[in-house]
């Protein structure tokens, strides 16, 4: 979530926390970002 607008970026699912679903959401979540862009990301 882009906590500046609230606005969901990348979200996925499974049955099971596995590597590839973390992977997956983040490479998802990062082609929306522009070249010049300085993500944060956050986890718990």
């Amino acid at each position: 979530m882009d906590l500046a607008n609230r606005e969901i970026i990348a979200y996925n699912f499974a049955a099971r926390p596995k590597f590839c679903l973390v992977k997956k959401m983040l490479e998802e979540g990062f082609s929306h970002i522009e070249p010049t862009g300085c993500p944060i990301i956050h986890s718990d």
